[in-house]
This record gives C-alpha cells, structure tokens and sequence, in this order.
C-alpha cells in the first residue's frame, strides 16, 4: 500500500497551495488507501499533480489580445494554447475574458459578430457566451469580464492549436482597449475519440 508523507504530497500535488489543503488531501488518501484497503501506485497518486498531458489534471494558458489583435480577430486569429504533441487532443472546459477598456469602445460591424474559439485551421468548438454577453462584453463602456463554460458537442482534433476568432461577417472596429483571456482546458490522448 502507497503511504505519502507530507512532503511527497506537496511535491505531488502542487495545486493545493494552502496546508490545510495539503492535509486534507493527505488524510484523505491516507484514510482511502489504509482504512479501506485500497492500493494506490506511484503512477496512480501521480494523477493528481498538474501535469497537462494526462487527462486528469486541468491546465490553463493565459494570452493578452491587443486592440489591433481584437480589431483584426475576423482575418487573423490568434493562437490561445498551442498544439499538444501527436496522439493528444487539447479539450477546452472554460474560459475567462477581461476587457481592460482603453476609452474607445469597440464597435461590432455586424450583429452576427461573434467571439469564438476554433482548432487552428479547423473546426470552431464553441461561440464564447451567447449573442448578448458577448456584445455586452466587446462592446463593453467599461472594464468588463466573461466567464464561460463549453457544453457543446465536437471531435478534438488532435496535436492541433487553439485560436480565439470573431466568426461574424466583419472586424470589431474603433476600440483600444485589450482582452486577458485565461483559457482551462485538459490534454488527452486522441485514442478516446477514434
């Protein structure tokens, strides 16, 4: 039976920043693999670290757009997270949006205009927010956020980057301020898809 000491655990578990965290997980593990006799492998207890690669953990990336990128995202995307190595598809699960306004507000050129987010070159996984929080964010008087989990139903493509786009019909035009955009997403193997 695997039995962590408290260091092992730190190192293992780098996310649980706060001790009291760190000791819960420790009795919990403790309590799960002495009093109910269930075995955990080095590799097993592994699963909880914050790897990116297996499947288990949640990563995140983090990605500053600046106005002339926010202006242009119709014609040139930008890369949000990039390509997993081969045989692995990266998987969003949400999303946050910071609009650090600049004093100009950004205009959308049509009100189909829509954040999105898309495997480079690929298929868009999902609109980000509906019609109206995604206006209300864009075009923004003030600093403004969203925060969005994806639902919707597509393949991963594998060892493929993500990009932010505006899949609406025109560019956002006349706005200065810029985007902090964290995107959480997990790796996993392609296999579970083919």
């Amino acid at each position: 039976m695997a039995t962590l000491t408290e260091a092992e655990l730190d190192n293992r578990v780098p996310e649980l920043r706060h001790p009291g965290d760190r000791r819960f997980m420790y009795d919990f593990i403790d309590a799960l693999t002495n009093s109910i006799g269930v075995t955990a492998t080095t590799t097993e207890l592994n699963q909880l670290d914050a790897s990116t690669s297996d499947g288990a953990s949640i990563a995140f990336s983090d990605t500053q757009l600046s106005a002339t990128e926010i202006n242009d995202l119709k014609d040139t995307n930008i890369e949000l997270l990039a390509a997993p190595a081969p045989g692995l598809a990266a998987v969003p699960i949400s999303i946050h949006i910071f609009h650090d306004h600049g004093g100009a507000d950004f205009v959308q050129g049509a009100g189909t205009d829509h954040l999105a987010i898309r495997y480079n070159a690929g298929i868009e996984i999902a609109e980000i927010g509906t019609a109206a929080e995604c206006t209300t964010l864009v075009e923004a008087s003030a600093d403004a956020s969203l925060y969005f989990f994806f639902t919707d139903g597509y393949v991963p493509e594998a060892a493929t980057a993500i990009d932010m786009d505006n899949n609406g019909a025109t560019d956002y035009t006349t706005g200065d301020g810029t985007f902090s955009v964290r995107l959480y997403y997990r790796v996993v193997p392609m296999a579970a898809f083919s």
